[in-house]
């Protein structure tokens, strides 16, 4: 009877310890799950934020250019993100960016035009929170027929992206893909 005691006692022991490990890996899964579903979040949130830069950088960009009696190209002065101990801020380059006949940033109508406007309008890599920013180009004439409609998409792997009417100066909410 002890030996049968004994082996119950040891499957109950056995039990116990496989609950405890279901239970905690359980914990865990759910745990980060939580925290990768926030994550995205976060990173919709910094995109929408980028979003609003992207569009705010192109309309002073067009107002420097009305305000400079609408030149071919204007000066961008780029700063960095910190102020300097005088509380100013610290200049970091200045770049040329050309502008068509209507005010907007002219670059080529390519993914490589888009790659470069980011970069001339934002002045940092094509990324968000370490999560690289993939650049397409849509030409008007395929999208509407319209040239006028030609379109850079900046978009994150998680489906969130923005697009920008290169002719229009146009900064086209955030959406998502499914």
């Amino acid at each position: 009877m002890q030996k049968h005691e004994a082996a119950v006692e040891r499957n109950r022991g056995l039990f116990n310890t496989i609950l405890v490990v279901v239970v905690f890996v359980a914990l865990i899964a759910g745990f980060l799950y939580y925290l990768n579903d926030n994550a995205k979040d976060i990173r919709r949130l910094s995109f929408e934020k980028l979003a609003d830069t992207f569009n705010a950088s192109v309309n002073n960009a067009h107002w420097q250019w009305q305000a400079e009696g609408r030149p071919e190209k204007i000066v961008v002065a780029m700063y960095a993100s910190q102020l300097s101990e005088e509380k100013t801020l610290i200049e970091t380059e200045k770049q040329p960016m050309y502008m068509d006949g209507k005010g907007w940033p002219k670059v080529e109508e390519s993914a490589k035009g888009c790659t470069k406007l980011w970069n001339m309008v934002l002045g940092f890599p094509l990324e968000v929170d370490g999560y690289e920013v993939v650049v397409n180009f849509h030409s008007g004439e395929s999208l509407t027929g319209n040239k006028i409609d030609s379109t850079c998409r900046y978009q994150l792997l998680s489906g969130a992206y923005f697009d920008y009417k290169m002719k229009l100066g146009q900064v086209l909410k955030l959406e998502y893909l499914n």
